[in-house]
């Protein structure tokens, strides 16, 4: 298949993809599992600075959000997981 194809239907998304691209979907949580493990410079796009001048609030901000931020990610890691092979995807999968 060319192209990634996702198109609104009555009760979600049908998501046409051909066998490559499902493999990459179902290999890709596994390994940002890792990367949010090992954090670095590899995640600071997934953890934007919310006070850029001030290390102190910035330091009191991380203490506070680090671990919600991780969890929203992992959510969203164990969404693709669950619905790499889907050819429907749901609004409901999508909550």
């Amino acid at each position: 298949m060319s192209g990634i194809w996702i198109t609104p239907v009555d009760d979600g998304f049908e998501v046409m993809l051909d066998h490559d691209e499902r493999d990459l979907l179902r290999m890709l949580p596994g390994q940002m599992r890792q990367v949010l493990a090992h954090g670095g410079d590899q995640v600071r796009r997934l953890f934007p600075p919310a006070y850029q001048s001030d290390a102190l609030k910035q330091a009191e901000y991380d203490e506070l959000m680090h671990d919600e931020l991780t969890a929203r990610h992992m959510d969203a890691l164990d969404m693709l997981e669950k619905t790499a092979d889907a050819q429907l995807v749901s609004a409901d999968d999508l909550n």
